[in-house]
């Protein structure tokens, strides 16, 4: 008994202290586990597709690429097709700029395209029946004709890659032209005679250094798509409202006002246009600048 009454006081301060100690174990090991919690968070959202979009992008800018990720107001938000449809794009157009910078390889869309662009046509008999004798001899002649013909119908080019900083006048009197790469380059400007290509359907000048656009653009109503990604653009000029048919606007990387790129997330190219048209100062502008290049 006396010996238990005397090392009761002492054994309770042990106790005590080995409690408090454990408490303390037990909280740090708490923070350790919120602090991983959140370095793990951190981690799945540098790895999301939008990991090389532009800093100026808020949080409002989809993450991880997936439907729902994206928060806005701090409520969750649905990614629209249209817009996981320009992150597909945007992640082939940045695969086509290392190709063409980091690889050496420019021409990049020429090179993949090649098959496609190979002439399979061959000169027919008359549908009326087989060639007579007499004609038989005019088919040499024929197929030269039809070769000559033949190296006029290419309605492509492909200047990606070449590091371009200054486009030249030649380029523009392709008027024919449906379709133009000029991504991968360091150019700064687009000049107003882009206005006179107005057969142009697909217009690619991604991974370049531009910082606006010209209202000349709004000549080629025939655009169907039009690829700006990571280039310097902060604001789109109102006259592209009358690209009545375009339906792809490729903005993804750039620092573009805040309320173009929530209305191409969550409503489209096709809403942004229009809402472009309603919202310009005036409907001469338009017919103003055809006289200008003319």
């Amino acid at each position: 008994m006396p010996g238990m009454l005397y090392n009761f006081p002492h054994n309770t301060h042990q106790q005590q202290q080995h409690a408090q100690h454990h408490a303390n174990l037990q909280q740090d090991h708490a923070a350790h586990t919120t602090n991983g919690a959140v370095l793990g968070h951190h981690t799945s959202y540098s790895s999301g597709v939008l990991s090389n979009s532009t800093p100026n992008f808020t949080p409002s800018a989809l993450q991880n690429g997936h439907a729902g990720a994206t928060t806005r107001g701090g409520q969750a938000q649905q990614i629209s097709e249209h817009w996981a449809d320009q992150l597909k794009l945007h992640k082939e157009a940045e695969k086509a700029h290392s190709s063409m910078v980091e690889g050496g390889a420019p021409h990049h869309f020429a090179r993949l395209k090649a098959a496609e662009n190979k002439t399979t046509a061959q000169p027919q008999a008359d549908t009326e029946g087989e060639p007579q004798d007499d004609e038989f001899k005019d088919l040499g002649r024929m197929a030269d004709q039809f070769s000559e013909k033949r190296r006029q119908e290419w309605k492509t080019l492909d200047l990606s890659g070449q590091g371009l900083r200054v486009l030249t006048m030649p380029v523009f009197n392709y008027d024919f032209l449906r379709t133009l790469y000029l991504s991968s380059n360091k150019l700064k400007e687009l000049p107003a005679a882009i206005g006179r290509l107005g057969n142009l359907i697909h217009l690619d000048l991604s991974f370049n250094q531009l910082t606006s656009l010209p209202v000349e653009l709004s000549m080629c109503v025939n655009l169907e798509q039009l690829y700006l990604f990571d280039n310097r653009i902060q604001n789109l000029p109102v006259e592209l409202g009358t690209l009545f048919k375009l339906e792809m606007l490729g903005i993804e990387g750039n620092p573009i006002d805040e309320e173009v790129k929530q209305m191409i997330m969550e409503r489209g190219t096709k809403v942004l246009i229009s809402h472009l048209r309603e919202t310009a100062p005036s409907k001469t502008i338009h017919s103003q600048s055809l006289t200008s290049t003319a």
